[in-house]
Formats: structure tokens, sequence, C-alpha cells
């Protein structure tokens, strides 16, 4: 948790604008903008995001099967997402997300033999957030707080029928607070934004808890085209951590869960008007401390655009 805070700490100390056109403001990336929507007016979001995944054969599930670890092999998880943001007042935002989740190729152990879930797909857990905007000139600050809603399906199956245990459903089954923060500073051409989410977990169904997480972002962005006009385009550099606990099953830690994951993410950002934005984001994971045994992160594409309304 020091390593955390420490990171929390250097990503609080810097400011700038990262996407900040919209409520939801990470579109196409991981840090959210400060920046709220003018009172009465609405952003729509559409989402996409692809992770590709370390694999393993059965001899080596089965493996680390018999030496007590619960190690799974994925070849790719996708999400699809649609939000809405409404402008409260020029200070307060209001945003809900609602996630569709596939997973392919996911294999596991069960009774001392492989098992698989060629597709697992089902509508995961919506996030409700509001942000609310501290200051505004020079350095922009929001704070942000919400709920995780659970709307996702908890009751997918692996191929055989068994039901895939609780920590691989699209859906938790628990209502999650979310806090957060996000600062920003604009320059002439150059921006630099940060924010960060903490996840505070509950016990969901089947009597399982997930790992509480906290999601932290610096982006450094830079303006190539459209100083004071449109078409407006933008390069950037995204520095990303995602720090999970051990889920709990029927308060039981599972040992091979949890960690930190930090991604370094290339992207680019379109304006095109004053209405529609379009962005994307490769990240490459430059560090993984994951507990125990689990299955790495190739890479991660996200995908968004974004229209003003």
């Amino acid at each position: 948790m020091l390593k955390l805070a420490s990171f929390l700490v250097l990503f609080l100390g810097f400011a700038a604008v990262a996407s900040a056109d919209h409520g939801k403001g990470a579109v196409g990336g991981k840090t959210i903008s400060p920046r709220t929507l003018s009172e009465e007016s609405f952003s729509l979001d559409v989402g996409f995001r692809y992770q590709k995944s370390e694999t393993f054969s059965d001899d080596r599930l089965l493996a680390a099967d018999a030496n007590g670890h619960d190690l799974h092999g994925l070849e790719w998880a996708a999400e699809y997402s649609v939000g809405l943001s409404y402008g409260v007042t020029n200070h307060l935002s209001v945003s809900v997300a609602l996630p569709f989740e596939v997973l392919h190729g996911f294999k596991f152990v069960d009774g001392g033999a492989v098992d698989e879930a060629n597709s697992v797909v089902g509508v995961g857990d919506a996030v409700a957030l509001g942000k609310y905007s501290l200051l505004a000139d020079p350095v922009e600050l929001a704070v942000l707080a919400g709920i995780k809603i659970p709307t996702g399906s908890t009751n997918q199956l692996a191929n055989s029928g068994t039901p895939l245990e609780p920590e691989h459903q699209p859906g938790t089954g628990s209502w999650d607070p979310i806090l957060g923060a996000a600062v920003a500073r604009q320059f002439e051409q150059v921006t630099i934004g940060a924010s960060a989410l903490y996840r505070i977990t509950s016990k969901g169904r089947h009597d399982y808890q997930p790992g509480q997480q906290v999601q932290a972002a610096l982006k450094a962005e830079h303006q190539f085209l459209g100083l004071g006009k449109y078409p407006r385009l933008y390069g950037s550099l995204e520095l990303s951590e995602l720090y999970a606990a051990k889920n709990k099953t029927a308060g039981v830690k599972n040992q091979d869960s949890g960690g930190s994951i930090v991604g370094l993410g290339f992207g680019a950002r379109l304006r095109s008007d004053e209405h529609m934005t379009i962005a994307a984001t490769v990240t490459i994971p430059v560090y993984q401390g994951l507990n125990g045994e689990q299955h790495k992160e190739r890479y991660e594409l996200l995908f968004g655009t974004a229209y003003d309304f």
C-alpha cells in the first residue's frame, strides 16, 4: 500500500486536462477529466475494451492444480459499454454506464480435469458516478463518488454445464461504493491529467466478495492539429495502475488473485467538431505483480466515442 500511496501522491502532484470534454471523461483511455458538463447538457459515450491474455496448456493447468493453485487460462476478453452523462449544474455532472462482457477461451481445472467455457457472454455491473468540480482555473480539480450496481450476470456455465466460479462471472452481485478525484492543468498545446478511483467492495451473490480496487492513471496529451479550430488531433502517453486485493469466497481468500498491473498506453484522440470525439489507446503492461499463479495480460486496446448535445 505504501507504493500505491506514493503513486497517488505523484498523480495528485501533477495537473492537466486529459480528455476534458465529457462528463464521463475517460473516452478511449483510463484518465478521468475533472471537467464537468455545462448545466442541462448531455454526453453519450460508447466504449470498447479488448484484452489479450496469456494462455496455458492443459498440462500446465493440471500441474498448478496438483500444487494447490487456482490457475486458469484466457485467450481474450472484450467489453462493450454505453454511458450517458448529464450536467445537473455547471459544477455537478452525473453519469451511468452499462457494460456487456465477453470472455473467450476460458480454461480451468474442475475435479481433476480441464474444463473450459468457449464463450462467456453477459451483461456486466453498471456504474453510477457523480463528479463535482471544486476548482477551474488555473488548476482543475474535481471529486467523484458513485456506486457499482449488481446488474451483471452471475449464472454463466462452462461447456460441461458446471457453473463458473463467482470471480469468473460477468457480474459480482455486490453493491460497491466508489470514491475518487481528478486534477488537471492545460497549457497551450500540452496537457497533463491525473485521476484515481477507489472501489470499496462488499459481499455479493454466492458468498463472494471481490478484492477492493484502486485504478489510478496519469496522461500527458499533445495537440498536433487544430489550434483554435476543428478538427483537432491529439496524441497521448498514459501511465496507469490497477491494484486489487485478493478475492474472498465464504470468507476465504483466493491466494491466486489480486495484485498490481502497471501499463503504458499510447493514444490518439480526434475531436471532429464541437459535438463528436473519437479516441483510442493501446496499453502494454510494463509491470505485473500478481499474487500466486495467474495468467498475465499481453496488451489492452481501448476505443471510445462520445457525442455531446
